[in-house]
């Protein structure tokens, strides 16, 4: 198998190893899949940079427009002695409100992002099956193995642009001419057709545990046909749950390949976790490259978080943004007591006490942690006196991060009531808010910045087998199922198992926003539910403006192509009709 790791590798040097070959003058304007595509560095160059691409497309806005958006994450404007940082000419308030429009610039990022990672593996793919073996030093069955990862990653991908704007253009080829867009049922069929193709000929995964670095394998291919399967209710209105429950339980019974669920939560966040028996789809970072998995730590923590860490060079890295939704009013008490309508939302406290996850983060050495979260007082977490104060409570040694949002520096400095300051998204200071730790720190020089990205792993084909199973009446089979993830987290017996008598559509979308929160999924999850439109959380309010189940196409789309047509509900005179949809 050819994993990313070595793709990316061979990448990098791939241009420096084909100029050291051949001295001879070659017009590269001119250059053809033929005379370009003449050793394996060539093929694993091309492969390696479609993954490279996808990669920048899932840290730098997949993950940050299917979460800030839903009762998870919040971006709140945090007050500083006057200026008001993360306001961002009110985008994330936008998002909050579920209020963005065509012409905004985060729009067109996610579609232009999307849609370079889609033409790059039909480029790729087409230029692949023009040479032969012998010209680029691989066997007949090596070539094929990529030429077959880049046309069923081509279809994992129309997955992902289908779920954020519905029927898309569909093409077969670099020389096909522009297109319009397709209806959702023919895209929905596109998809399903070209995963089903794909599981014939992806190879899958051996041995449990053997390393699953980004390879692109039939069990991968399997979840994302899963996955169309169980939103194709929202997609295209019609129930494909039986479809969805043979697939996502054939992947527990090993048909796509071997998997077995991790024995801790964290295995597949580690730095091994390429090797967990549960990771399904792997992106590798590069150690030592810097950027790879910034994302992880420069939008979420306060700046001296490098007090904790023992890692100078985060210092630049942390901006302090994103943080969990609030579990508590500025007076301390539970939303979920105060305030019985607000069912979704207040993750931290949507952990029982005794949770492996919902303890403060710590290092263990060795690249072992523990711990999901950065709150509370945390110890040696000094303040700092730079431009990101990160949130030193009055009468503290230590900085706190509260889970609670609201202007808590001028509540004390005016010494009034909490409830007398707004909590909402538009109203913060540096400390509010529990930060995400997912993935640990870089805190030793042979670990740092080495931590990939878990793309897919099995335990959400045993979720999505539980929530078949939930509606067609198995609630018994359905909490077994996620009973046997929940085990892991918990010294001794589970404190609040699932079970059919308290499992209601409620405690399924808590248990999958427990189980995978900051994964980049939460907005599908809950369009799925019907929930993303109709139900209030935190500070956002429901607008029941089914429309915004899909994002609009940005404008640039749609001056780029005149065949293409606007999503109801954004405002275009140029908008599809509903035979179209």
């Amino acid at each position: 198998m050819k994993t990313i790791n070595k793709i990316l590798t061979v990448a990098v040097g791939a241009v420096t190893m084909l100029a050291s070959c051949d001295m001879n003058d070659k017009y590269y304007s001119d250059a053809t899949p033929d005379t370009f595509i003449t050793s394996e560095a060539n093929v694993t160059a091309l492969v390696g940079r479609t993954f490279a691409q996808w990669s920048y497309y899932f840290l730098w806005t997949h993950w940050q427009y299917q979460e800030s958006c839903t009762d998870e994450f919040t971006t709140p404007v945090r007050l500083r002695s006057g200026i008001d940082t993360w306001y961002d000419s009110g985008k994330w308030i936008r998002i909050n409100d579920h209020n963005w429009i065509p012409d905004e610039g985060w729009i067109e990022d996610l579609y232009l992002n999307t849609m370079n990672v889609m033409s790059r593996c039909l480029q790729v793919r087409d230029d692949l099956k023009k040479v032969t073996p012998e010209q680029c030093g691989l066997t007949r069955a090596e070539l094929d193995d990529y030429i077959n990862q880049m046309s069923g990653f081509e279809a994992y991908m129309y997955l992902q642009a289908f779920d954020m704007w519905g029927g898309l253009p569909l093409y077969d080829s670099t020389k096909d001419p522009l297109k319009p867009r397709a209806t959702a049922k023919e895209t929905y069929k596109f998809i399903e057709d070209h995963l089903l193709e794909s599981l014939k000929y992806l190879k899958p995964k051996e041995t449990i545990g053997k390393t699953e670095e980004g390879y692109f394998s039939q069990g991968a291919a399997a979840m994302a046909l899963g996955q169309l399967y169980l939103n194709a209710e929202a997609y295209i209105g019609e129930d494909h749950y039986a479809d969805a429950e043979k697939v996502f339980q054939d992947i527990i019974d090993g048909k796509y390949g071997a998997y077995d669920l991790d024995k801790t939560w964290n295995g597949p966040f580690g730095w091994e976790g390429a090797n967990s028996p549960e990771t399904m789809l792997y992106c590798p970072s590069l150690n030592g490259t810097g950027c790879e998995c910034d994302w992880h730590f420069r939008r979420f923590y306060p700046r001296n978080a490098l007090y904790i860490i023992g890692y100078n060079d985060l210092l630049y890295w942390c901006i302090n943004g994103h943080c969990l939704t609030p579990s508590r009013r500025q007076d301390g008490e539970l939303y979920s007591v105060t305030n019985p309508e607000i069912k979704l939302g207040s993750p931290y406290e949507s952990y029982d006490d005794g949770d492996h996850r919902k303890r403060c983060y710590s290092y263990q050495g060795e690249g072992k942690y523990d711990g999901m979260f950065m709150v509370g007082e945390i110890e040696g977490m000094k303040p700092y006196d730079g431009y990101w104060k990160g949130g030193k409570v009055k009468g503290h040694k230590n900085c706190i991060l509260l889970d609670q949002i609201y202007d808590h520096e001028q509540c004390w400095k005016d010494k009034g009531n909490p409830m007398d300051y707004p909590s909402d998204i538009q109203h913060s200071n540096e400390c509010s808010g529990v930060r995400l730790v997912k993935v640990p720190f870089p805190q030793e020089e042979a670990l740092t910045w080495n931590v990939g990205l878990n793309i897919i792993r099995l335990a959400e084909a045993y979720y999505s087998l539980a929530e078949c199973k939930f509606h067609r009446g198995d609630k018994a089979g359905a909490a077994e199922l996620i009973n046997k993830v929940r085990a892991r987290n918990f010294d001794g017996s589970d404190p609040n198992p699932v079970t059919a008598g308290n499992l209601d559509k409620y405690r399924l979308a808590k248990e999958w926003m427990i189980e995978f929160i900051g994964e980049g999924r939460r907005r599908t999850d809950l369009i799925r539910w019907g929930m993303f439109t109709t139900e209030k959380w935190w500070s956002h309010e429901p607008s029941n403006e089914s429309f915004r189940n899909r994002f609009p196409l940005p404008d640039s789309a749609l001056g780029g192509n005149p065949l293409l047509k606007q999503n109801p509900g954004y405002g275009s005179e140029n908008v599809l009709a509903p035979d179209e949809i």
